[in-house]
């Protein structure tokens, strides 16, 4: 999983997802936790800052983070995926 390969910070294992890297690594799952709307929400809205400061307003919105509530379920994507877009992050 891309998370536990790119992620040094402990806190995102045990506070988000309740669990420790090892514990991941391991496919120990059982005190795995769920994402807090709140959280999804917040991250989902960084991102789209982010994208919008750096990106002109037509190609940002074909990368958007698109959602879909349905019930007490909701589900997100990156728009690039719809238009076939192919995106390489450098750091």
């Amino acid at each position: 999983m891309l998370l536990q390969q790119n992620s040094s910070d402990l806190r995102i294992f045990r506070d988000t997802f309740g669990i420790e890297p090892e514990d991941f690594r391991d496919g120990l799952l059982s005190n795995l936790k769920v994402m807090e709307k709140t959280f999804v929400q917040q991250t989902c809205s960084r991102i789209k800052s982010k994208i919008n400061k750096v990106l002109p307003n037509e190609l940002a919105k074909k990368i958007a983070i698109d959602s879909n509530n349905q019930s007490f379920e909701t589900s997100y994507w990156l728009s690039a995926v719809t238009h076939n877009i192919k995106i390489n992050i450098t750091a």
